[in-house]
């Protein structure tokens, strides 16, 4: 047996190791100790699209797994007879997927460090290791819908009613996706299908949703049904549908579902909305969607702080869950606010209410996530902005490019002679460690 699959066949892999912790980067130092092994796995985030190489770097002796999504894992290479580099074949991946890399490894003799880096062929982009922009602890809850398919062939269906019954009766679905943007193209034939996700209201108002669909289509907010569509070619499916009005609140997760039978071979359904800022988003895209929902962050006493602030307008004011007391600092260079989490957290989207009054003090902010303290060094990564504006008063949410990792939730205003002030600040994400 190679050696390191000796750790793969002991009683306690995976799930049961010596110590365990997250690192930055995909690497692991150099060490004095020997006779040990360990394992190294993470999301890699594809930061263009093209073909790939990744590079191993190994002392003694490694197994190399990489997992395209929604695919098998697939063993690219194991080394028994380092230390040794070793690149592999390329592979093709697809900018904003993620996919799998997990390394098992064994030291025998005190070692130098492993590591693992990448090549991206076309623009010539490399990193050895790997670092923390391009890496995720834990990429759920996946931002999409969520589709369940069932076949019908034998069953007749007319309404609203028999797709319920139906998916009641058969509760175990015959395929199972996640879809990029809320909208299905041609299937088959003979099927019902429910697609699912929660909404992410970037800001307060009538949300005006849109449905058109060859068949029968029903949308429900949570279990409430609201409205349907039915009959409109696929030629005008942006422009025949139907429309119903909801008012939302900025900051909050609402849980959308549409049920949809089809008998015929020519199918398909579209589902999108008009923001209160006029938008119009046909279909939703995927940015705006989760598949789970993410839970607010909570945090102790004392996690807010903020530079230099003004008396009775402190960080904690921020997260009081009160909008009407809000944070302010005194006017210097490049004011922050931030949260400290103490645990580390994967960070979705990020909700922030504006004051009333001397509401251009958000102007113009980014948030970041990131494990440095903003009041020793500012080199977090972004994960929404520069945003120009929030209206006076109002809550708007930022869901972040992608999900970030990190122990400090920043908001920073550049400047000279800039305050900042903020009235409410809400995380969504989970906990990783």
């Amino acid at each position: 047996m190679r050696e390191a699959s000796r750790i793969v066949a002991l009683s306690g892999y995976p799930n049961y190791p010596t110590f365990r912790h997250v690192v930055e980067n995909f690497t692991t130092p150099s060490s004095a100790r020997a006779y040990y092994g360990q394992r190294l796995r993470s999301w890699f985030h594809a930061p263009e699209s093209g073909n790939y190489k990744f590079t191993i770097n190994c002392p003694y002796a490694c197994d190399f797994y990489f997992t395209y999504k929604h695919e098998l894992t697939k063993k690219l290479f194991y080394i028994s007879t380092g230390p040794v580099a070793k690149t592999t074949e390329e592979l093709t991946l697809v900018a904003g997927e993620l996919y799998t890399l997990d390394v098992v490894m064994v030291f025998k003799n005190p070692s130098p460090e492993f590591s693992l880096g990448f090549q991206h062929i076309g623009s010539g982009l490399i990193q050895n290791p790997i670092g923390r922009e391009y890496l995720m602890w834990k990429p759920k809850p996946l931002q999409g819908v969520a589709r369940s398919v069932w076949n019908t062939r034998f069953y007749s269906m007319s309404s609203r009613y028999d797709v319920r019954w139906f998916i009641e009766r058969f509760p175990l679905p015959d395929h199972q996706d996640v879809l990029t943007k809320f909208e299905v193209p041609e299937y088959g034939r003979y099927y019902a299908q429910r697609l699912e996700a929660y909404l992410l209201a970037p800001t307060s108002g009538s949300y005006n949703f849109y449905m058109a669909c060859s068949e029968g289509c029903y949308f429900y907010q949570g279990d409430v049904y609201r409205f349907s569509s039915s009959g409109v070619s696929a030629t005008s499916k942006y422009t025949g549908g139907t429309s119903y009005s909801l008012s939302m609140e900025g900051g909050l997760f609402y849980h959308l579902k549409v049920l949809h039978y089809v008998t015929t071979t020519t199918n398909y359904i579209t589902f999108g909305v008009t923001l209160p800022d006029g938008t119009q988003l046909r279909p939703i895209p995927g940015k705006y969607l989760w598949i789970e929902l993410p839970e607010k962050v909570q945090y102790e006493d004392g996690a807010a702080k903020q530079a230099r602030p003004v008396n009775s307008h402190f960080a904690i004011n921020a997260v009081d869950n009160n909008p009407s007391t809000c944070s302010l600092s005194k006017q210097s260079k490049d004011p922050w606010l931030r949260l400290y989490t103490e645990y580390i957290v994967n960070v979705h989207a990020v909700a922030i209410t504006n004051r009333v009054e001397h509401s251009s003090s958000l102007d113009n902010f980014k948030i970041k996530v990131g494990d440095n303290n903003p009041a020793k060094k500012d080199d977090n990564l972004t994960c929404y902005g520069p945003v120009s504006h929030i209206p006076a008063g109002k809550t708007v949410a930022f869901p972040c490019k992608r999900p970030l990792t990190g122990k400090y939730v920043v908001v920073y205003i550049y400047g000279n002679s800039r305050t900042l002030s903020i009235c409410e600040l809400v995380i969504y994400g989970e906990r990783v460690v």
